[in-house]
């Protein structure tokens, strides 16, 4: 390996003990690879290390251009939230631990309270921090509309 090649990885901390020795060895004859090796070691420094300068144009300019999404037009989606979830959970909560639901094996009655709590959770966690209320967007929907066709589908049925 070339001699700035192996001053450049050790800078970055990627040689071995072997190639520091070939190195060292080399540094002490060759003054252009020492010249090299300081203005790399300088460069990197004032790469990592560069002060801090407060660009006030810039600092406008990415403030202006913050996406904060907003839940709901005058804040009502955040308590509409957080009541139904707190109400689901609490439905949820005689199917899960008694295994109740009418008509359903208690196996099956565990489940729909398993989901219903998980799904109180989820609304009650989008409305204590709804810029993350996104993530729960495609479950809901599909709950939705699974819930739409299985009432189609109850009353053709008659039932």
């Amino acid at each position: 390996m070339a001699a700035r090649e192996l001053v450049s990885a050790a800078l970055d901390g990627e040689t071995s003990v072997a190639d520091d020795a070939a190195l060292e060895r080399h540094l002490t004859t060759c003054a252009d690879c020492i010249a090299y090796r300081d203005g790399a070691a300088a460069l990197r420094r004032r790469l990592r290390l560069r002060p801090h300068t407060d660009d006030a144009v810039e600092v406008d300019r990415i403030v202006r251009n913050l996406h904060v999404p907003r839940l709901g037009r005058g804040g009502w989606t955040r308590p509409v939230l957080a009541w139904l979830g707190l109400v689901i959970a609490v439905q949820s909560f005689a199917p899960l631990v008694l295994g109740d639901v009418d008509g359903a094996s208690a196996h099956v009655a565990r489940h729909v309270g398993a989901s219903g709590l998980a799904l109180g959770c989820g609304l009650l966690y989008a409305a204590w921090k709804p810029h993350r209320a996104y993530g729960l967007l495609p479950f809901v929907g599909a709950l939705c509309l699974a819930t739409i066709v299985a009432a189609v589908f109850d009353t053709i049925g008659g039932e």
